[in-house]
C-alpha cells in the first residue's frame, strides 16, 4: 500500500500542492498535518507509521515534510525499513528517490546534511544580525505583554504578597501567565506574608 504524507507548518498554509503531487503518483490512502515540523509526534504521521506493514511504502513530497535534521531523517527511516517498508521522496532536486536501495539512502543522507548545514548557517546568521541590532538599540525583541503598571499584573502580585492563595489560583482569578507571575515576582523581589 501506498501512504502519502503532507505537511505545513500552519493552519494558514495550504496543503492543496502536495495533496495533488501525492495523488498525481498514484498513493492508495493520504494524509496529512498542520503542525510543526519540530514535534515529531503528529497525529497524521503516527497514524500512517502505526498501519505500515511489509512491502508499504511512505511517499513524502520533500524531506522537510518529516524531519528537521539529519538525525531524525535517518531514525524515521530507520524506524521505517524496520516495518519492511520504504520511503519515497517525490522531489530530491527533481529527482524521485526510494530509500530502499543503496543510491537513494546516500542521497538523502547527503542532501539531508546539507539542508541542516544550511539551516544552521541561516540560525546563526539570524542571530548574529539580532546581536547586531541590539547593540544598536535596533532590536527590543517581542514587545511585552503585561508593563508593571498592568492592573492585571498588579492584582496578581497584591494576591501573591497579601493571601494564601496558589499560583494556579492567582493566574486563574487574573488571567496572568504563572512565567509571568514568576518572573515579575523574581524581578520585585516579593516575598509573601507569613
Amino acid at each position: 500500500m501506498k501512504y502519502g504524507y503532507a505537511r505545513v507548518s500552519t493552519v494558514e498554509q495550504n496543503l492543496s500542492y502536495q495533496l495533488e503531487r501525492l495523488e498525481e503518483f498514484g498513493c492508495d490512502k493520504i494524509v496529512s498535518d498542520k503542525k510543526t515540523g519540530i514535534n515529531a509526534k503528529r497525529k497524521g504521521l503516527q497514524g500512517i507509521l502505526s498501519r505500515l506493514q511489509e512491502g508499504d511504502q511512505l511517499v513524502i513530497l520533500r524531506i522537510d515534510r518529516i524531519a528537521r535534521n539529519v538525525r531524525d531523517l535517518l531514525h524515521m527511516i530507520d524506524t521505517i525499513e524496520n516495518m519492511g517498508a520504504g520511503l519515497i521522496i517525490l522531489d530530491m532536486g527533481g529527482n524521485t528517490v526510494d530509500t530502499k536501495t543503496p543510491m537513494g539512502k546516500f542521497m538523502v543522507t547527503m542532501l539531508g546534511a546539507v539542508a541542516e548545514f544550511e539551516y544552521d548557517v541561516n540560525r546563526s546568521k539570524q542571530l548574529e544580525g539580532i546581536e547586531h541590532a541590539k547593540k544598536q538599540g535596533k532590536y527590543k525583541g517581542r514587545p511585552r505583554k503585561y508593563t508593571d503598571n498592568n492592573s492585571k499584573l498588579t492584582h496578581a502580585l497584591d494576591l501573591y504578597k497579601n493571601s494564601a492563595k496558589t499560583v494556579k489560583e492567582i493566574c486563574e482569578i487574573t488571567g496572568v501567565g504563572r512565567t509571568t507571575l514568576y518572573d515579575n515576582i523574581k524581578k520585585q523581589g516579593i516575598r509573601r506574608q507569613s
